[in-house]
């Protein structure tokens, strides 16, 4: 299965001085932007500044393109022309925002292979990370999560632009995006895909704020989350590493079924508690994330 990263962080690919101290941070991935950060007169830059910093930092870099075509007034569609311009060896993989149909996976996913093949990099390969956040793509998902693909693929939230397409306010309990929130989880879990990343934390310099709202989302089935501070990261990826007790009740699950199996039953008890398959799956998730951040 997948591992997405804990914590990926925003960074205006067109900013030199942001752009050269963020590939010193101890971040899971990086999110070198084209798309909200940057100006329309100064896109064709960062496109060039991201492939710069893709070359010099292999895999560490995700680019967020802007859409391949818009969708209001106000967006910028030239996802194509950053296509050109970022992918090269090096790149871990593409952020595509505004998701809202299965045909936007289906499509960036051609466009993807096709500058694979052009480049030389091996086919699907490089990650894919789609962002919902307008009301259609919440109500889309069923058909979003269908979208068929054969490269690493999950989904993020994104509470700001979803808040702002509804016409109300981003509020700091995030009470108005619950539904949409937790609809992310379900469909990502209903369609076979990784465990989500969830939306960035507006606040900065509220670090008790952003760990309050990092466990909540990891409650309810989140793996990650966007940062857009430095700051954050840390906080950020200890939520999302596996906790020593988790990790111990995963290796007593594993151990526990292997036992079981072996000994002809289907299932068994961890801590007086029934153990089946379905609770066997949290458990391999467990220790698959366990081993990808040496918890």
């Amino acid at each position: 299965m997948y591992v997405p990263p804990r914590a990926l962080l925003f960074v205006p690919a067109h900013r030199d001085r942001f752009r050269e101290k963020a590939t010193g941070f101890a971040v899971d991935a990086l999110i070198l932007d084209l798309e909200d950060a940057v100006p329309p007169a100064e896109k064709p830059l960062a496109r060039e500044k991201a492939a710069e910093c893709v070359g010099v930092h292999p895999g560490r870099a995700f680019v967020r393109i802007n859409p391949v075509r818009a969708s209001t007034a106000f967006t910028v569609a030239c996802g194509e022309e950053d296509l050109a311009g970022v992918v090269h060896p090096g790149l871990r993989g593409i952020v595509l925002p505004k998701i809202e149909a299965a045909a936007d996976v289906l499509e960036l996913d051609a466009l993807l292979r096709a500058w694979e093949r052009a480049r030389g990099l091996p086919c699907s390969t490089l990650e894919l990370i789609g962002i919902v956040e307008t009301a259609k793509g919440i109500l889309n998902l069923g058909d979003i999560v269908q979208a068929r693909i054969a490269r690493p693929f999950c989904l993020a939230f994104g509470a700001g632009d979803f808040t702002g397409d509804l016409g109300v306010e981003w509020t700091s309990g995030e009470a108005e995006c619950q539904h949409a929130r937790g609809a992310v989880v379900i469909a990502s879990r209903a369609g076979g895909l990784p465990s989500p990343i969830d939306s960035v934390f507006a606040d900065i310099r509220d670090s008790d704020g952003l760990l309050a709202n990092a466990r909540r989302v990891k409650a309810m089935g989140y793996q990650g989350k966007l940062a857009i501070h430095p700051d954050q990261v840390g906080i950020i990826q200890d939520v999302f590493a596996p906790e020593p007790q988790e990790v111990d009740w995963a290796r007593r699950v594993l151990d526990g079924m292997r036992q079981a199996e072996e000994q002809g039953h289907g299932a068994f008890t961890v801590d007086n508690k029934l153990i089946d398959y379905p609770i066997l799956e949290r458990a391999k998730a467990i220790m698959d994330r366990a081993r990808r951040y040496g918890s």
